[in-house]
Protein backbone atom coordinates (compact mmCIF):
# COMPACT_ATOMS: atom_id res chain seq x y z
CA UNK A 1 0.00 0.00 0.00
CA UNK A 2 1.43 3.34 -1.06
CA UNK A 3 1.44 6.00 1.66
CA UNK A 4 -0.71 9.01 0.90
CA UNK A 5 0.95 12.36 0.42
CA UNK A 6 0.09 15.04 2.93
CA UNK A 7 0.78 18.63 2.00
CA UNK A 8 2.28 20.88 4.65
CA UNK A 9 2.35 24.53 3.64
CA UNK A 10 5.09 26.72 5.01
CA UNK A 11 4.05 29.13 7.70
CA UNK A 12 5.38 32.64 7.67
CA UNK A 13 7.88 33.22 10.49
CA UNK A 14 8.51 36.98 10.61
CA UNK A 15 12.06 38.04 11.41
CA UNK A 16 10.63 40.75 13.67
CA UNK A 17 9.76 38.08 16.25
CA UNK A 18 12.20 37.39 19.05
CA UNK A 19 14.79 34.66 18.51
CA UNK A 20 13.07 32.15 20.82
CA UNK A 21 9.78 32.41 18.90
CA UNK A 22 11.58 31.96 15.57
CA UNK A 23 13.33 28.86 16.95
CA UNK A 24 9.99 27.50 18.17
CA UNK A 25 8.50 28.11 14.71
CA UNK A 26 11.28 26.14 13.03
CA UNK A 27 10.99 23.30 15.54
CA UNK A 28 7.23 23.23 15.08
CA UNK A 29 7.62 22.88 11.28
CA UNK A 30 10.11 20.03 11.74
CA UNK A 31 7.92 18.34 14.36
CA UNK A 32 4.82 18.47 12.18
CA UNK A 33 6.74 16.96 9.27
CA UNK A 34 8.12 14.20 11.53
CA UNK A 35 4.74 13.35 13.06
CA UNK A 36 3.14 12.97 9.66
CA UNK A 37 5.99 10.74 8.51
CA UNK A 38 5.66 8.55 11.62
CA UNK A 39 1.93 8.22 10.99
CA UNK A 40 2.72 6.29 7.80
CA UNK A 41 2.08 9.19 5.49
CA UNK A 42 4.42 10.82 3.05
CA UNK A 43 4.62 14.48 4.02
CA UNK A 44 5.48 17.07 1.40
CA UNK A 45 6.53 20.47 2.69
CA UNK A 46 5.65 23.24 0.26
CA UNK A 47 7.66 26.44 0.64
CA UNK A 48 6.27 29.91 0.11
CA UNK A 49 7.75 29.83 -3.42
CA UNK A 50 6.14 26.51 -4.28
CA UNK A 51 9.23 24.34 -3.91
CA UNK A 52 8.48 20.84 -2.62
CA UNK A 53 10.59 19.31 0.15
CA UNK A 54 10.33 15.56 0.76
CA UNK A 55 12.82 14.84 3.58
CA UNK A 56 13.67 16.32 6.96
CA UNK A 57 17.29 17.12 6.18
CA UNK A 58 16.31 19.33 3.25
CA UNK A 59 13.62 20.88 5.44
CA UNK A 60 16.23 21.68 8.11
CA UNK A 61 18.45 23.25 5.44
CA UNK A 62 15.53 25.32 4.12
CA UNK A 63 14.53 26.54 7.60
CA UNK A 64 18.15 27.30 8.40
CA UNK A 65 18.54 29.43 5.27
CA UNK A 66 15.32 31.22 6.10
CA UNK A 67 16.43 31.99 9.67
CA UNK A 68 20.09 32.63 8.90
CA UNK A 69 21.52 29.60 10.71
CA UNK A 70 23.05 26.30 9.64
CA UNK A 71 21.20 23.04 9.08
CA UNK A 72 22.93 21.49 12.09
CA UNK A 73 21.67 24.35 14.28
CA UNK A 74 18.07 23.57 13.31
CA UNK A 75 18.67 19.89 14.14
CA UNK A 76 20.18 20.92 17.50
CA UNK A 77 17.10 23.05 18.25
CA UNK A 78 14.91 20.03 17.55
CA UNK A 79 16.98 17.80 19.88
CA UNK A 80 16.93 20.44 22.62
CA UNK A 81 13.19 20.93 22.23
CA UNK A 82 12.51 17.21 22.46
CA UNK A 83 14.63 16.91 25.58
CA UNK A 84 13.77 20.08 27.54
CA UNK A 85 10.73 21.56 25.81
CA UNK A 86 10.28 25.21 24.94
CA UNK A 87 12.35 26.40 27.91
CA UNK A 88 15.38 24.62 26.43
CA UNK A 89 15.25 27.01 23.47
CA UNK A 90 15.77 30.06 25.70
CA UNK A 91 19.10 31.77 25.25
CA UNK A 92 21.59 30.76 27.93
CA UNK A 93 24.21 33.19 29.22
CA UNK A 94 27.78 32.35 28.33
CA UNK A 95 29.73 30.61 31.05
CA UNK A 96 32.55 33.14 30.55
CA UNK A 97 30.23 36.16 30.49
CA UNK A 98 31.97 39.30 31.69
CA UNK A 99 35.44 37.89 31.21
CA UNK A 100 37.68 38.91 28.36
CA UNK A 101 38.50 36.17 25.90
CA UNK A 102 41.30 38.28 24.38
CA UNK A 103 43.99 36.91 26.66
CA UNK A 104 42.82 33.33 26.12
CA UNK A 105 42.75 33.60 22.31
CA UNK A 106 46.02 35.47 21.97
CA UNK A 107 49.27 34.99 23.83
CA UNK A 108 48.60 34.01 27.47
CA UNK A 109 52.00 35.57 28.21
CA UNK A 110 50.42 38.98 27.56
CA UNK A 111 48.26 38.46 30.64
CA UNK A 112 51.34 37.87 32.78
CA UNK A 113 53.12 40.87 31.27
CA UNK A 114 50.07 43.05 31.83
CA UNK A 115 49.89 42.11 35.51
CA UNK A 116 53.65 42.68 35.87
CA UNK A 117 53.26 46.20 34.44
CA UNK A 118 50.52 46.93 36.98
CA UNK A 119 52.72 45.57 39.77
CA UNK A 120 55.44 48.03 38.70
CA UNK A 121 53.03 50.85 39.42
CA UNK A 122 51.93 51.78 35.90
CA UNK A 123 48.55 53.38 35.64
CA UNK A 124 45.80 51.59 33.73
CA UNK A 125 46.35 53.91 30.75
CA UNK A 126 50.11 53.38 30.91
CA UNK A 127 49.59 49.62 31.04
CA UNK A 128 47.32 49.76 28.00
CA UNK A 129 49.77 51.91 26.00
CA UNK A 130 52.69 49.62 26.89
CA UNK A 131 50.63 46.57 25.92
CA UNK A 132 49.73 48.19 22.58
CA UNK A 133 53.41 48.88 21.87
CA UNK A 134 54.33 45.29 22.78
CA UNK A 135 51.58 43.92 20.53
CA UNK A 136 52.82 46.07 17.64
CA UNK A 137 56.33 44.69 18.16
CA UNK A 138 55.22 41.06 18.01
CA UNK A 139 52.67 41.83 15.26
CA UNK A 140 49.73 40.80 17.37
CA UNK A 141 46.31 42.43 17.43
CA UNK A 142 46.09 44.81 20.38
CA UNK A 143 43.05 44.95 22.63
CA UNK A 144 41.13 48.05 23.64
CA UNK A 145 41.51 49.95 26.89
CA UNK A 146 38.24 48.60 28.28
CA UNK A 147 39.42 45.01 27.82
CA UNK A 148 42.70 45.68 29.63
CA UNK A 149 40.91 47.51 32.46
CA UNK A 150 38.31 44.74 32.94
CA UNK A 151 41.00 42.03 32.88
CA UNK A 152 43.26 43.84 35.36
CA UNK A 153 40.37 44.60 37.73
CA UNK A 154 39.25 40.97 37.61
CA UNK A 155 42.78 39.69 38.29
CA UNK A 156 43.46 42.22 41.07
CA UNK A 157 40.17 41.26 42.73
CA UNK A 158 41.03 37.56 42.49
CA UNK A 159 44.50 38.14 43.97
CA UNK A 160 43.09 40.30 46.80
CA UNK A 161 40.44 37.68 47.59
CA UNK A 162 43.06 34.90 47.67
CA UNK A 163 45.36 37.01 49.90
CA UNK A 164 42.55 37.85 52.33
CA UNK A 165 41.55 34.20 52.54
CA UNK A 166 45.11 33.18 53.39
CA UNK A 167 45.49 35.94 55.99
CA UNK A 168 42.19 35.19 57.67
CA UNK A 169 42.84 31.46 57.88
CA UNK A 170 42.76 30.30 61.49
CA UNK A 171 46.08 29.22 62.84
CA UNK A 172 46.40 25.82 64.43
CA UNK A 173 48.02 25.46 67.85
CA UNK A 174 51.78 25.46 67.47
CA UNK A 175 51.69 26.76 63.90
CA UNK A 176 54.00 29.66 63.16
CA UNK A 177 56.20 29.10 66.21
CA UNK A 178 59.81 28.33 65.61
CA UNK A 179 61.23 25.27 67.22
CA UNK A 180 64.40 25.93 68.97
Amino acid sequence: MKPTEVMIHERYIPMTLDARTRRLGAVWEMGEFFQRRCAGRRPVFITAHGKRIFNMDNLAAHLGRKLGVSRSTVWRWLRVYRRWGATGLDRQPRSDRGRSRYFLRHHPELATITMAMRAEGLTMRGTHLALMALCAKIREKACCYTTVRAFVQHMEFAVARRTNTQQNRRRRPGEGKELG
